[in-house]
């Protein structure tokens, strides 16, 4: 085996440990809601909760119109409110992972489809696995910056990003994220085109200021959509009269007036918007810093010198 064919294997292990890009669960589940869920109006994807304590009925699964009859669309764990109105999923069937789900009417919309227990959906991996998403985002380091002027708060990619690809993070507290001055939030895309932007808020609450409103990229879907809201040391967030981006907030108790563009996940949430799609369809795998290539060729490298000289010492 020659030094060249060394290096490139070198390469690869290194490049292997970086891991891939695993799909997020907010990219799959439309709400994830770890403890108790409540809604007076439609959630249009997939929902995930340990238990539905509502009286108004939703319907879940409102805009899934291309699901088989049959398949899983809203997964419950543990319990639904005895009292309320019907539960109504527009689309698909409704999954309980515990002691089976009685005294709610359920109602399909959909003819072929059922409540029944499911004992092969982990509500606990999914549950888990957001506060581990939160944690990781968390630990990036800024590469973009937002600043406030005026009564503008500007979220600008920076300029170390490629053209085309990579993730935007920021670091913004959400003191600064609620500032009650604040009635526009705008994206400067300074030239660059990220696959995500994440947005980690620092504080253990945050409410939207009452009046503001999204402007600008922000109201693209193709960039919203590749939004993500990150409160990972929040206990409390209230996104108020809408939202753009999807919401990661694990710990935290969520409240809504207005509709959210995107996924959510809680530790609780009562909403009086809707939820829509698309999910978020960012990755949280960051680009390695330049430290890191040059660790792995540096690597690749050694290998083949130690390679190389070994040879030379077998010939003599």
């Amino acid at each position: 085996m020659n030094p060249t064919r060394l290096a490139a294997i070198a390469a690869l292990g290194f490049a292997s440990t970086l891991g891939a890009a695993a799909q997020s669960y907010l990219s799959q589940y439309d709400v994830i809601v770890s403890n108790n869920l409540s809604t007076s109006t439609d959630i249009r994807g997939l929902v995930v909760a340990k238990n539905y304590t509502g009286t108004a009925g939703g319907p879940m699964a409102q805009d899934l119109s291309a699901t088989a009859p049959g398949t899983d669309t809203t997964f419950i764990q543990s319990s639904i409110a005895s009292s309320g109105s019907a539960l109504t999923l527009q689309y698909g069937s409704l999954a309980y992972g515990g002691a089976s789900i009685s005294g709610r009417t359920i109602q399909f919309n959909q003819g072929g489809n059922t409540v029944h227990f499911n004992s092969s959906f982990n509500f606990n991996a999914v549950f888990t696995g957001i506060a581990t998403e939160s944690t990781t985002y968390a630990a990036m380091t800024a590469n973009s910056t937002a600043a406030l002027a005026g009564n503008t708060l500007t979220f600008t990619l920076g300029n170390t990003l490629p053209a085309s690809g990579g993730i935007a993070v920021f670091n913004v507290n959400a003191s600064t994220l609620g500032n009650a001055g604040i009635s526009q939030y705008d994206l400067a895309l300074n030239g660059k085109a990220p696959s995500s932007i994440i947005v980690n808020i620092i504080g253990s609450s945050f409410a939207r200021p009452g009046g503001a409103n999204f402007i600008g990229n922000f109201t693209t879907q193709s960039w919203f959509q590749k939004t993500l809201w990150n409160f990972s040391g929040a206990t409390t967030v209230d996104y108020g009269a809408g939202w753009k981006g999807s919401i990661l907030a694990p710990s935290a108790s969520v409240t809504s007036t207005g509709d959210l563009d995107g996924s959510l996940a809680a530790l609780n949430a009562t909403l009086q918007g809707e939820v829509h799609l698309p999910m978020w369809t960012g990755t949280g795998t960051a680009v390695p810093e330049p430290s890191t290539y040059a660790a792995g060729a540096a690597m690749a490298m050694l290998v083949g010198a130690t390679w190389l000289r070994s040879r030379r010492a077998a010939k003599t």
